[in-house]
């Protein structure tokens, strides 16, 4: 046999050999399990697969990128995947791929898992509403929404603000947004979009109703008068409010008593509050509130 035959041999021996080897080694990359799987926009994977192999996630058939694998020192490593990129709304399938790290050579895919990205709820708007008596330039806005959320809030038509990232264990959160301008007295209406971390916006929330009305008149308070009835550390508290007035009265900053005034035909109303007990010694700071009958103040 001549040199030129030798070598041809050889040359088929080596092909053979290689592929033969590549069969074995393709038997041997196992097809990866997926354990958990978490849906939504930015859905989660979690896994195992033969060691020393890198894992390919697949999602509507497209390749998106490699799972993190950890080697366990073990015949399986496992694996963890989070897409990045919010999906859109509607049905989806995603799959995994091992494949091996020396040769390349892949596994069949992995079981196919199918799931829905919802759409983001809107906010739900509570108060205040046609039914709330408020007389505050800066209502608070508030709600319920879908949890781990913004709420964007627009008032009359124009973008105001929006919350911090909301959330609660139950699902759903309560929220609270103070305007940041005073709102004039008068009709105003308000309206929500719920904004999640990947950047998804819901529709528009209902619209909300509702009217800021003039604040009751401060009562005006009167020097404090001490007579034949009173002490110089219990006087009697005088002054003036408006009829159908409930009037509260604070001193150092803690409420002392409350009562409603009694009307008068004038349409203001005199009143005299005795302090239940006696001051301390040193100055103190006296004010009053005034609510009418639906709790206006």
């Amino acid at each position: 046999m001549n040199i030129n035959k030798k070598i041809i041999i050889l040359f088929l021996v080596i092909i053979f050999s290689f592929v033969l080897t590549n069969k074995v080694l393709a038997q041997a990359v196992k097809v990866p399990t997926i354990v958990k799987f978490s849906t939504g926009a930015k859905p989660e994977v979690t896994g195992l697969t033969q060691a020393n192999t890198d894992v390919m996630v697949y999602i509507d058939d497209n390749f998106v990128g490699k799972a993190e694998v950890k080697s366990e020192g073990t015949a399986t490593d496992n694996f963890y995947y989070q897409h990045l990129l919010a999906l859109a709304e509607g049905e989806h399938k995603i799959m995994v791929i091992a494949a091996d790290k020396v040769s390349l050579v892949l596994s069949p895919p992995s079981m196919e898992f199918k799931f829905v990205v919802l759409p983001l709820p809107a906010p739900t708007l509570i108060e205040p509403n046609k039914q709330t008596v408020t007389a505050k330039v800066k209502p608070l806005i508030k709600g319920l929404t879908v949890n781990n959320t913004f709420v964007h809030v627009y008032i009359d038509g124009v973008y105001n603000g929006s919350t911090n990232l909301i959330s609660h264990q139950s699902g759903t959160a309560n929220f609270a947004y103070k305007p940041f301008l005073n709102l004039a007295v008068g009709e105003h209406n308000a309206w929500a979009v719920a904004e999640d971390s990947s950047g998804r916006k819901s529709k528009p929330s209902s619209l909300l109703n509702f009217r800021v009305e003039e604040p009751m008149p401060v009562p005006a308070i009167f020097s404090p008068v001490v007579n034949s009835q009173t002490t110089y550390n219990q006087p009697f508290i005088i002054g003036l409010a408006k009829n159908d007035s409930f009037i509260r009265v604070y001193i150092d900053h803690s409420l002392d008593g409350q009562f409603k005034v009694e009307d008068h035909q004038s349409g203001t109303a005199n009143f005299a509050y005795q302090l239940p007990e006696p001051l301390t010694k040193g100055s103190h700071l006296l004010y009053t509130e005034a609510t009418d009958s639906r709790g206006k103040v």
